[in-house]
């Protein structure tokens, strides 16, 4: 499809553009909150029903039934689609009582103003329900395993559905450290994913190559198996997030170059656009993990296919604010 010989896009962008006029917020930021939030259609018709210069006068008429063929059309058919940025913070297996309450402490100083971005932290299973305590800001809690069972004769296993009645709404499924130190095969984070979906709860499904799987050429053929693994078990994918998470970038200080990054999520893209659908290869969130910092996320989040990142050790630190902020930024640009 070609944007600008697009009637429906032409005049979705004379939209934006009165919009701009009318409200202090910069051109993308309009952008992103038309195309990639639900309750945009409520809020924009809000806007309005004020009283209008003569500028937006123009728009007023046509603004409803605008928005309505807009969606009915989906944004996700055209060439530019924008998805609300993620970050995690993987907690791994860290903390005690005193260190998180302190951790709770410095993400409850992030400013939450918009363009809004879903912040989730990923504590162990036992300080769970305190972190959710202790949040005083929109951070979600997500739990970094489940078991692939249901409740029964498992004994040390946590199920999905125990989770959620903790108030987890967001599972890591596939995690490297699982796969490589437990021995989780594909069949079985298959089997996970299943569980979690079942409860209506978020995964986080996590794919990534070894060195020597990097170094023999494999990246993408390594992430297509992981994904192929899973994607028969997968009935909504709007309650998906995939992480690439290069395993040898994850700890190391080693970190994937923008470019290598973006071309593997660009891959994955085209992946589900051809085993799944094209809605769904444009709607749904692809993250990078891997020694993700501070200083260089800005460049990563600046790739089009990159909608934000699964982090490790720098979620621990007050770096994690620096992180979610620099993101938040990056939206405006």
């Amino acid at each position: 499809m070609n944007p600008v010989s697009t009637p429906l896009v032409f005049q979705f962008f004379i939209l934006l553009k009165v919009l701009q006029n009318r409200f202090p917020l910069s051109f993308s930021h309009f952008l992103k909150l038309i195309t990639a939030y639900p309750d945009s259609y409520e809020q924009l018709a809000q806007q309005f029903n004020r009283p209008h210069s003569s500028a937006s006068e123009c728009a007023k008429q046509f603004f409803p039934i605008f928005l309505f063929i807009f969606y009915k059309n989906h944004i996700f058919e055209m060439d530019y689609f924008v998805r609300k940025p993620w970050i995690g913070g993987n907690w791994k297996s860290n903390g005690s009582v005193a260190a998180n309450q302190e951790r709770v402490t410095t993400l409850n100083s992030i400013p939450h103003e918009d363009p809004p971005v879903d912040v989730v932290v990923f504590p162990t299973f036992v300080h769970i329900p305190k972190v959710i305590e202790q949040l005083t800001v929109p951070i979600e809690v997500g739990a970094q395993n489940c078991s692939r069972t249901n409740e029964g004769a498992f004994t040390g296993e946590i199920s999905a559905k125990m989770l959620k009645e903790m108030g987890v709404k967001w599972i890591l499924c596939g995690h490297s450290e699982r796969r490589q130190l437990f021995y989780e095969n594909d069949e079985c984070i298959a089997e996970k994913v299943e569980k979690v979906l079942d409860c209506n709860i978020v995964a986080v499904i996590c794919i990534g190559e070894t060195l020597e799987e990097r170094n023999a050429g494999k990246s993408i053929e390594v992430c297509m198996r992981q994904l192929n693994a899973v994607i028969l078990k997968i009935t909504d994918w709007s309650k998906i997030v995939i992480a690439y998470e290069p395993i040898w970038a994850i700890g190391t200080g080693v970190v994937a170059s923008p470019e290598v990054a973006e071309q593997v999520h660009q891959e994955i893209r085209a992946f589900l656009q051809t085993q799944v659908s094209n809605e769904v290869a444009q709607k749904t969130r692809l993250v990078y993990g891997g020694s993700v910092n501070a200083a260089n996320c800005e460049d990563l989040i600046l790739k089009p296919n990159i909608d934000g990142f699964l982090v490790g050790g720098a979620s621990l630190k007050p770096e994690f604010n620096s992180i979610v902020t620099k993101v938040r930024n990056s939206m405006e640009k």
